[in-house]
């Protein structure tokens, strides 16, 4: 969204795609927002015209183009517009439904009720066919520029007391059981596995950094060069995350990240607890020789029996 209009970006939309994605039986659907598209969408929004071109040309583009529907990003709205959000998917709803009646809507939503108290789940989840609950990012290395953010775990799986900040308050699970006491069932949501850490320039989980980290943002593929550079790698039992510290006679740093461990747990809990499934962000981030490992660990971890939802 760009000015309240849609833009098309990269070599997208493209029937080259869809069409080896149906080929191998894989559905695929046409994202619209992103990072920081909460402007744009207020801007179609409060305009009926654009309001109505939006969808018309969002529907045309996944019926001409092959896709099999629409995934929906709005990142995010303003506490004013929580019913404009609801108008704005139902309104996809039936345009796609006159469409394609098979057609799939989905949505991207935050993993708190910080920012997901913006969103009327009961309204919205009949609406959706499933929805990707972004169960990541829970602690970043910084806010703005150099205000930081105290140091936590990128993706805990369950919570932990290695943070005495809000160890205790955020995880996977805590994300899931927001979202199913606001509306959603539990096999519409979907929980996101990151392929990246975050690094802080501390020593500890809960301290506050002073400085910028070396590695703010660190693919998975990037995580070994680090241990074979002497990094020590860690195990946070409770969160069931591990994460790896800087060696002696390097910046101080600590990173949080996800391993095949972590992932193939996460993919397991997944199914136990009864989800619609997973998703990553983003799927170049783990290709190693040409083996996305997270994403077969995470693969592994569901075809296993399941033990329990913890």
């Amino acid at each position: 969204m760009d000015g309240g209009t849609v833009h098309v970006c990269g070599n997208l939309p493209s029937r080259v795609l869809t069409g080896k994605a149906h080929a191998e039986k894989v559905r695929v659907l046409l994202a619209v927002g992103g990072s920081k598209s909460g402007p744009g969408f207020s801007t179609m929004i409060h305009d009926p015209s654009l309001f109505k071109e939006c969808v018309k040309r969002l529907v045309d583009l996944v019926m001409a183009n092959g896709y099999d529907g629409i995934d929906v990003d709005w990142e995010f709205p303003e506490k004013a517009e929580k019913q404009n959000v609801v108008e704005f998917v139902r309104a996809l709803r039936l345009e796609l439904n006159r469409a394609n009646p098979q057609a799939l809507l989905t949505m991207a939503l935050p993993a708190t009720a910080y920012y997901g108290s913006r969103y009327d789940g009961p309204q919205l989840a009949p609406l959706v066919d499933f929805v990707q609950v972004m169960t990541y990012d829970l602690h970043g290395p910084s806010r703005h520029g150099l205000v930081f953010s105290h140091s936590g775990h990128n993706s805990p799986l369950h919570e932990t007391d290695t943070d005495p900040i809000d160890g205790k308050q955020l995880s996977f699970t805590k994300s899931v059981d927001y979202w199913c006491a606001n509306g959603f069932p539990k096999e519409k949501l979907l929980v996101g596995i990151p392929l990246y850490g975050h690094g802080f320039a501390v020593n500890e989980w809960g301290k506050t950094p002073t400085v910028a980290a070396p590695h703010p943002d660190i693919t998975f593929k990037k995580i070994q060069a680090l241990l074979d550079k002497g990094w020590v790698r860690h195990w946070d039992a409770m969160a069931c995350v591990p994460w790896i510290q800087s060696p002696a006679g390097e910046p101080l740093e600590i990173i949080s990240y996800d391993d095949a461990k972590s992932a193939a747990l996460k993919g397991r809990w997944a199914r136990a607890a009864g989800l619609g499934g997973y998703f990553f962000w983003e799927i170049s981030q783990d290709l190693v020789n040409g083996r996305n490992i997270l994403v077969q660990a995470a693969r592994n971890g569901y075809d296993l029996p399941p033990l329990s939802s913890h």
